[in-house]
């Protein structure tokens, strides 16, 4: 979940521009499965690049098991307001093991 999370953040970066420096926030979540909360997640950092104008850049820690998480993350501050990315779909969404980590598959609404 925190490399997807600072992933995005750089998306975001990329089209709204960077601003600066910001401080350091933590995004708590609950779902009833993983594959929930990798959405929550996407919805959580797009809804403080929309209104805060903030993104995540580099993950600080992560606590996370299969129904919750907390993810405390460095952020950066947008120069603008990201356009593209609108949402993230349960179509084709995946969640699987490889190893000891996991890997995750999700489609973005542009």
């Amino acid at each position: 979940l925190g490399g997807w999370a600072a992933a995005l953040g750089g998306v975001l970066v990329e089209e709204a521009g960077w601003g600066g420096a910001a401080g350091e926030r933590t995004l708590e979540l609950a779902a009833p499965d993983r594959e929930a909360l990798l959405v929550d997640l996407r919805n959580e950092v797009l809804f403080l690049a929309e209104t805060a104008r903030w993104a995540p850049a580099d993950v600080v820690a992560v606590t996370a098991d299969a129904t919750h998480a907390a993810i405390r993350a460095r952020g950066v501050r947008l120069a603008g307001s990201p356009s593209r990315i609108k949402g993230a779909t349960y179509h084709d969404l995946a969640v699987r093991p490889d190893g000891d980590m996991l890997v995750a598959e999700v489609i973005l609404d542009v």
